[in-house]
């Protein structure tokens, strides 16, 4: 009898098993990546969102980014300029000719002729409140407050009233004035340089000036009582 051949028995892994530890050797492999992933991304996430906590410069007192306030007093001989308060002027300032005409700023001062030959100047009526007004023959408004005006210079001797023409035909208002009969000084602006000094949109143009040459009202148009409404107002300027 031939003898049969001896068989060699080996362990092989019950498939089960070996699926098993596939399984958890993924789960292994995927469990560190995903720690690795998350230790990288907390990091990139505090170092974007509060970059201060990665710059220790930040914190720094000596740092050039940080500067505490300057405890030096400002040089006194250099101080920041302050306006002057419109409603103190100061009649020492000189007036800009063509400036812009304010209440509490100087009149701009300029020579005139008036109709009869007598030469001055605004300046030379310091001492006195002056009722500065500019008409036209043309002008309703105008020539219809010029009796409220004579009454208050008869009123109020003391006044100095300075009438002056412009944008009118020299004809026109020397008529004008030699009907009416008005004790003011008459004035024709031909050549525009006293109205250039005084700018406005329309006329009658009344400024009030108190006896320092400071201006303290101003009217534009006719009010509806010319008489009071100016009278208050050279009241207050002193008259």
């Amino acid at each position: 009898m031939n003898a049969e051949p001896a068989t060699v028995k080996t362990d092989k892994p019950h498939p089960g098993r070996l699926w098993a530890l596939r399984v958890l050797f993924v789960l292994l492999a995927t469990l560190l990546l995903a720690v690795s992933l998350l230790g990288c991304g907390c990091s990139n996430e505090a170092g974007a969102s509060d970059p201060e906590l990665s710059d220790p410069a930040a914190f720094d007192p000596d740092s050039s980014d940080t500067q505490a306030p300057d405890p030096t007093p400002p040089n006194p001989a250099t101080p920041n300029p302050t306006p002057p308060d419109p409603a103190t002027p100061d009649p020492t300032v000189p007036e800009t000719p063509g400036g812009v005409v304010k209440e509490g700023a100087l009149a701009p001062d300029f020579s005139y002729t008036t109709v009869d030959g007598q030469s001055g100047s605004l300046s030379e009526l310091k001492g006195t409140p002056v009722l500065l007004n500019f008409w036209a023959s043309w002008c309703g408004p105008c020539v219809g407050e010029m009796p409220d005006i004579a009454a208050l210079k008869a009123d109020y001797p003391a006044l100095e009233v300075l009438a002056v023409a412009v944008s009118d035909a020299p004809a026109d208002s020397r008529d004008f004035i030699s009907e009416s009969g008005y004790d003011f000084r008459w004035v024709l602006d031909e050549q525009g340089t006293i109205g250039a000094l005084y700018p406005t949109d329309g006329i009658p143009y009344t400024i009030i000036i108190d006896a320092n040459g400071v201006i303290g009202a101003i009217f534009l148009g006719s009010p509806p009582d010319a008489y009071a409404t100016y009278e208050r107002a050279l009241k207050e300027a002193g008259l």
